[in-house]
C-alpha cells in the first residue's frame, strides 16, 4: 500500500486543480468597483438634494426678511397714530387727527364711517401684509386709541406651479 504525502497537489488528468483563487479575486474586484460606483452615485444625489434644500432655504430666508421689515413698517405706523392721537383733546380733533393721518404712509386709509384704518404693505410680488386699526374715543388712561382689529397675510397673485420635468435634450449642431 501506497500513502500519498498530503503536501503534494492533487492533480486531475494531469491539471492542477484550482481552488478558486483567480476566480473569487476577479469577483471580489467587480464587488469593490460595484460599491465605489454605488457610493460615487449616492454621494451625488445627496449633493444634488443638499444644494436644492439650500436654494429653498435661502428663498424662504427672503421671503421671512420681507415679511418681517413689513411688519416693522406697520408697527412704526402704529406707533405714529397711537402717538398723533393720544395728543387729542376732544372727540372732534380725535377723529380730525385721524383723518388728517393718512400721511403718514401712502398705503394708509381711513374710513371715517367705521373709523378704522386700512394699511396694505406688499413684501413680494405675490403677498402681501393687511392691516386693520380701529381708532376709538374716548381713550381711558393707559390704553391705547389703536386697536389691531386684523393683521393677516395675503395673496395678491396666481399660483402657477412649476411642474416642467426637467429633461436632456441634446442641442441641434446643424442648425
Amino acid at each position: 500500500m501506497t500513502t500519498r504525502n498530503s503536501s503534494i497537489p492533487k492533480r486531475h488528468s494531469g491539471r492542477k486543480i484550482n481552488s478558486g483563487g483567480a476566480y473569487s479575486s476577479g469577483m471580489i474586484s467587480l464587488i469593490l468597483i460595484f460599491a465605489v460606483l454605488c457610493m460615487i452615485v449616492l454621494s451625488l444625489l445627496s449633493w444634488s438634494s443638499s444644494q436644492s434644500d439650500l436654494q429653498m432655504s435661502l428663498r424662504s430666508m427672503e421671503q421671512n426678511t420681507a415679511y418681517f421689515d413689513a411688519c416693522s413698517e406697520a408697527t412704526s405706523v402704529w406707533k405714529q397714530l397711537c402717538e398723533a392721537l393720544a395728543s387729542a383733546s376732544s372727540e372732534q380733533n380725535f377723529f380730525q387727527i385721524c383723518e388728517e393721518s393718512v400721511s403718514f404712509h401712502p398705503n394708509l386709509l381711513y374710513d371715517s364711517s367705521g373709523h378704522f384704518f386700512t394699511l396694505d404693505l406688499d413684501y413680494t410680488d405675490t403677498q402681501s401684509l393687511h392691516i386693520e386699526f380701529t381708532a376709538s374715543y374716548p381713550v381711558s388712561a393707559g390704553a391705547s386709541p389703536i386697536q389691531t382689529a386684523c393683521w393677516q397675510s395675503r395673496s395678491t397673485g396666481d399660483w402657477n406651479p412649476d411642474n416642467r420635468q426637467q429633461v436632456y435634450q441634446k442641442e441641434n449642431s446643424n442648425e
